[in-house]
């Protein structure tokens, strides 16, 4: 138990939970959207609107499950790794967040691609289609932008660290033993200033009228 409430290993195993949890927010993903179906006949291949319309719910939810997966990240590192709390702790968030969507598309396309099976033009019948994650025609204004799901949980991550930061005192935002002055104390309070030195009872300055 002392040895994982390290301060060393307490960041390497909060980064192990979180990258696990995102290639598991993966596989959810693949388990509860809706896949399109494709109808191959010997002459088309094709699709009614509606099922059309299934193609563009499995990036929507999985916004959604990155957004509630940016919170827990954001969470997770401010109340478990107090003592990195600040700036460091804010790109840590952030970072994991990333990192951890980034394995979740990944995890989540090979899971629903395994489920969904090879479409072969050739062979009539019907098909499982599902959207990538990797929105590889996505685009942002004229530029392009595969990465939109990339940033839903880091941005989620970043406000909800801020969140927490500002709903805390003041000396919660910074490292443990640290004041908001910048003087280190017990407890995050500054220490006492010694006493100035007096001048004597009987003295006076100069110039002084009797």
């Amino acid at each position: 138990m002392t040895a994982l409430a390290s301060p060393r290993v307490r960041p390497l195993l909060v980064a192990v939970v979180l990258l696990v949890l995102g290639a598991l927010l993966g596989v959810l993903w693949a388990s509860v959207i809706p896949y399109a179906e494709l109808t191959v006949t010997d002459t088309t291949a094709g699709m009614p609107p509606s099922e059309s319309a299934l193609l563009f719910s499995g990036p929507a939810i999985f916004a959604l499950m990155a957004f509630a997966f940016g919170a827990v990240c954001g969470l997770a590192v401010w109340f478990v790794l107090r003592p990195a709390r600040g700036v460091s702790g804010l790109l840590f968030a952030v970072g994991l967040a990333l990192v951890a969507s980034g394995i979740a598309i990944q995890v989540g396309g090979a899971v629903a691609d395994a489920r969904a099976g090879d479409i072969d033009p050739h062979t009539p019948g019907t098909y499982q289609l599902v959207d990538s994650l990797w929105l590889t025609g996505a685009g942002w204004n004229a530029l392009s932008a595969p990465w939109l799901l990339l940033i839903c949980a880091p941005g989620v991550a970043a406000l909800v660290y801020f969140v927490c930061a500002a709903g805390s005192s003041d000396n919660a935002w910074l490292p443990k033993g640290q004041s908001s002055d910048g003087i280190d104390g017990a407890d995050g309070f500054p220490e006492p200033a010694p006493d100035m030195p007096q001048p004597p009872a009987d003295w006076s300055y100069p110039g002084a009228r009797a």
